[in-house]
């Protein structure tokens, strides 16, 4: 029996059917690592009562402990009299856990060790703390209480006396108890300066045309579809900005083709006679087609009434910038779902993750060289020294005579070792 330097802790040393078996006593407490039965609550290993859990489970019985002590300064239970309970379920079968390791799954702070605290505050039990101050909408962690600092000094304190880190029932693990308050170092906690948002600059000016803060969201929105979609639409790169001028100056030729030819896309999709849409009024009217979607489409033009479309063009032309660019937009949407751009997607879908690949194969390809250099660079220094020690050796030889026999071979015994 050994006595350790903190006069707190015994290592007994015991011998059961031939084997050794170490088994520690700190502050009146049995660690036993083999033969101790393992708590949930505090993770130590000790040869004490604990209640098994019944909770069948979903075909998969629980199989967690809780040691007396825990379940009496955790959660105000006794574990005797919960054991006797055949439907008896664990605090985490129950959802009210508070060790840190179910806190944190639960994205909550660690308590640390509240069971003195909970006492001295009048409560039973730390849960019955923790549902008390959480029904007052409390922060309740231990961090709320001391910083992250203090809290790892107190760690420290429990280790450097039981050397059995994590316990949350450890009574050592505040500094004194003093009149049912418990005393700890009291230290402000830094509040981190909040960084404002960055101001910026309204963004007005696009392609070197001013539009109203409203409209720009929108612009955006356009140029990005061309963007994106000029490749399988045949739109060349400066086509984007001569049909916003168009739809700013009222030139609305260059616009309405332009939505002609996605309406004919849609149409098909739609179930419209697909025969060809002209910029005129009549039946194959682009306008008509337009208005036979928008009845058809889940879209719904809150900004402005449809009763326009009934005057054709002219309709058209009297709508401001603002709602035939909205219009645009819509007709983009829809062209987005038709057979033709949804194929356009997958094979840039599937050009990315080839160029992925690529672009990984490529970096293992570089790794496994870079390594191989480092290897050749390393068996060539290696080459160099045993070289440079092999040219410096002076060889000489003896001749020994019989009688040196057994001395020589005690030489070459210890050379061997």
């Amino acid at each position: 029996m050994e006595i350790g330097s903190s006069s707190v802790q015994l290592n007994v040393n015991e011998v059961v059917n031939g084997q050794k078996l170490k088994v520690r006593a700190v502050r009146k407490r049995n660690y036993d690592h083999e033969n101790g039965t393992t708590c949930h609550q505090c993770r130590q290993k000790r040869n004490v009562f604990c209640a098994a859990c019944k909770n069948p489970g979903a075909g998969k019985p629980c199989i967690l402990k809780f040691c007396h002590m825990c379940l009496k300064n955790r959660y105000g239970e006794i574990a005797q009299e919960v054991d006797l309970l055949i439907d008896w379920m664990c605090p985490k079968c129950r959802g009210i856990c508070n060790c840190s390791i179910c806190m944190k799954r639960r994205g909550q702070q660690p308590t640390g060790h509240l069971a003195c605290k909970s006492k001295a505050r009048g409560f039973n039990s730390v849960s019955e703390m923790l549902c008390k101050e959480s029904s007052e909408g409390l922060e309740l962690n231990n961090a709320a209480d001391l910083p992250i600092k203090e809290h790892s000094l107190e760690k420290e304190l429990v280790a450097s006396l039981s050397e059995e880190p994590g316990e949350e029932n450890s009574s050592a693990a505040t500094n004194t108890l003093k009149d049912g308050h418990v005393t700890t170092k009291k230290v402000k906690r830094e509040i981190k300066e909040e960084i404002p948002f960055p101001t910026g600059i309204d963004m007005k000016t696009i392609l070197d045309m001013e539009f109203t803060q409203e409209d720009v969201g929108n612009v955006l929105q356009f140029l990005e579809f061309c963007r994106v979609f000029g490749k399988a639409l045949d739109i060349k790169k400066e086509d984007a900005g001569a049909i916003l001028r168009a739809l700013r100056s009222g030139q609305n030729t260059l616009v309405v083709e332009f939505q002609s030819k996605l309406l004919n896309l849609i149409s098909p999709d739609s179930e419209i006679e697909s025969s060809p849409i002209t910029t005129s009024n009549g039946n194959n009217s682009w306008l008509k087609v337009l208005e036979e979607l928008i009845i058809a489409s889940n879209h719904v033009l809150k900004e402005f009434p449809v009763d326009w479309l009934k005057k054709g063009n002219s309709g058209y032309d009297d709508l401001d910038f603002s709602r035939k660019l909205i219009l645009l937009n819509v007709i983009c949407d829809e062209a987005l779902g038709t057979p033709k751009l949804r194929k356009y997607i997958d094979e840039q879908n599937g050009i990315f993750t080839e160029e992925k690949k690529a672009a990984k194969t490529k970096v293992a390809e570089a790794k496994e060289k870079e390594r191989s250099l480092k290897q050749k660079l390393k068996d060539e220094k290696a080459k160099a020294i045993r070289d440079e020690d092999a040219s410096e050796v002076d060889e000489k030889w003896f001749a020994y005579a019989p009688e040196q026999k057994e001395e020589v071979s005690k030489y070459i015994s210890s050379r061997r070792q």
